[in-house]
């Protein structure tokens, strides 16, 4: 079996003959699994150093990621004039057929990039966010249709090239539970999420998920709604 066959055969339970390998930072050559996602646009260029198309400036204090430092949607009133990347903008999907080409042996994710709730938090500032979703839920609803509505035309591109699956970033667990209540994440996020999914397994496609934290309360959610693999890299936090 090639790589890509033998994850197939594990995320559909049809007796893989041995357990997939999936490198993410390095070994890539190693791996069954690759992965690569859209590309900033055509002649787009950063105003200052980590800087997004999204507005809000990454800032680091070691070689991590780190975590943005500016929230363009931090004064509610700047909203009416944001203006978001626009996901159709040219250069964005040119490098994916020849990539596809490339690695027709491997299992290939597309990858929608850091999304959902994580992104809000970015545009809207963390705590803002969550203020929002309690006490002003149209705020958070504005700013998760710009959100949403941006990853819907990505996922739109996607399904008609040749990968295997789309993958998500949005991490919602603590080291204890999920960073809002359950009632809310099934209310307001579930609906979303399960919306996008469908999308995705019409074009005949997985669903690949990552989210870091305990998430306990949302796995039995997420199976429901068709994750395929939902990738969780804190096994301690489950007491594994």
């Amino acid at each position: 079996m090639t790589p890509r066959e033998v994850v197939l055969a594990a995320i559909e339970r049809r007796d893989p003959p041995r357990v997939p390998v999936n490198y993410c930072n390095r070994d890539f050559e190693h791996s069954d699994v690759l992965a690569s996602g859209y590309a900033p646009a055509a002649g787009w260029t950063p105003s200052e150093p980590g800087m997004t198309e999204w507005g809000y400036v990454w800032h680091a204090l070691d070689r991590t990621m780190g975590q943005p430092a500016t929230h363009p949607l931090a004064d509610w009133s700047a909203l009416d004039a944001y203006v978001p990347p626009d996901p159709d903008a040219p250069g964005r999907f040119d490098h994916i057929e020849p990539w596809a080409r490339e690695n027709a042996d491997r299992f290939l994710r597309a990858s929608v990039g850091i999304s959902g709730f994580n992104q809000a938090t970015f545009l809207r500032g963390f705590e803002a966010f969550l203020e929002d979703l309690y006490l002003a839920p149209d705020r958070a609803k504005r700013v998760l249709d710009i959100v949403f509505g941006f990853e819907n035309a990505i996922i739109e591109r996607y399904c008609a090239l040749p990968v295997d699956c789309v993958v998500f970033g949005d991490d919602w667990g603590t080291q204890k539970g999920l960073m809002v209540r359950p009632e809310l994440w099934r209310r307001v996020f579930r609906p979303r999420y399960a919306e996008q999914f469908e999308r995705i397994h019409a074009a005949g496609k997985k669903v690949w998920f990552h989210s870091c934290g305990n998430v306990w309360d949302m796995i039995g959610d997420m199976i429901e709604i068709g994750v395929d693999v939902l990738e969780l890299l804190q096994p301690d936090v489950f007491g594994v």
